[in-house]
């Protein structure tokens, strides 16, 4: 199926206008990409994130915003583009002193994709050390030691981000045959179920989003661990009662954390309680600027660092405590 792609380029002063006629029209399904509100945003929250990619907090050389929807290609389809148009230009010259710069509109036919599978050809097999994270379609046969198979398609964690890579690698090096694992901020549950295959007797994860936990009760039934070895609950370990006690229950030879480091700051006086003798604690999500914080927090706890990676930018730690 084909669909017009229509674009107007208008002072973002006038967006609010353009989107109250389009709306009246009958278009739906707007989208606005306004670079310098992407920026004021950014700017205004940047004490909640721990990493930014430097090309979204770049100044732009535009001072344009664009306005996109999609109409048919037919004729009614046609003659509603050209109101638009005639509309914009109305509006354009009753408020002059919004729209400083004419508003422009253009168009082009575009096909009709299936873009909830598009994507797919794009995830390849990740191999990470023994351990190979296989997407769930994939039906080749493979011969590494250990394979994971994920639906990519959550937003919780597929195993190409390099904090994830490091956390595989480290588990691989440091897990022993009937080791019991927590991970905090489970995520997919990537950590906790290639814990099982990698021959640990037991796992407990937790998240704070349902969704998450979800998310990882269904990629543990795409593989061959054993389900009944996994327990997930939801919750916020840091502030829920009812999670400690549960989580509290058991002392774990190792504890996963790919979280932030703000968090992994505040976990360092939750974690050796919960920790066996040598047990180990590891933990990533931490960038270059602010693994300095980390390891002096870790080391005030009563931490000892026993093995520090990096990859892209990003800090993996394997710490010991007592």
């Amino acid at each position: 199926m084909k669909w017009t792609k229509a674009v107007i380029t208008s002072p973002p002063s006038g967006t609010e206008l353009i989107i109250g006629l389009l709306l009246d029209l009958g278009i739906y399904g707007i989208e606005i990409i306004d670079p310098f509100e992407r920026q004021k945003h950014l700017a205004e929250t940047s004490q909640y994130w721990d990493y930014v990619d430097d090309s979204l907090l770049s100044s732009t050389s535009s001072n344009l915003a664009d306005i996109v929807f999609h109409l048919g290609t037919d004729t009614e389809s046609m003659n509603t583009l050209r109101l638009v148009c005639n509309q914009l230009e109305n509006i354009s010259n009753q408020f002059p002193d919004i729209f400083t710069t004419k508003s422009t509109l253009s168009h082009e036919v575009v096909s009709d994709s299936d873009w909830l599978h598009e994507w797919k050809k794009y995830f390849h097999p990740i191999k990470i050390g023994k351990v190979l994270i296989v997407p769930e379609w994939d039906i080749n046969t493979y011969e590494n030691d250990v394979i994971f198979r994920i639906d990519p398609g959550s937003a919780f964690g597929t195993g190409q981000h390099a904090t994830t890579m490091l956390c595989v690698k480290a588990l691989e090096e440091n897990l022993r045959a009937n080791d019991s694992v927590l991970d905090i901020g489970c995520g997919s549950g990537i950590l906790s179920i290639i814990s099982l295959l990698l021959g640990a007797r037991f796992a407990l994860g937790c998240d704070i989003d349902p969704a998450a936990v979800e998310v990882t009760r269904k990629n543990l039934l795409l593989n061959t661990a054993d389900p009944s070895l996994l327990d997930v609950y939801v919750g916020d370990i840091l502030t829920s009662s009812e999670l400690q006690k549960i989580v509290s229950q058991f002392k774990y030879n190792i504890i996963t954390a790919n979280i932030v480091a703000d968090v992994i700051i505040n976990l360092a006086s939750l974690i050796p309680p919960l920790l066996s003798d040598n047990g180990l604690f590891i933990t990533s999500g931490i960038i270059d600027e602010r693994l300095p914080n980390v390891k002096d927090n870790l080391l005030k706890n009563g931490f000892t660092i026993i093995d520090e990676t990096a990859h892209e930018g990003w800090c993996c730690l394997v710490a010991t405590h007592g």
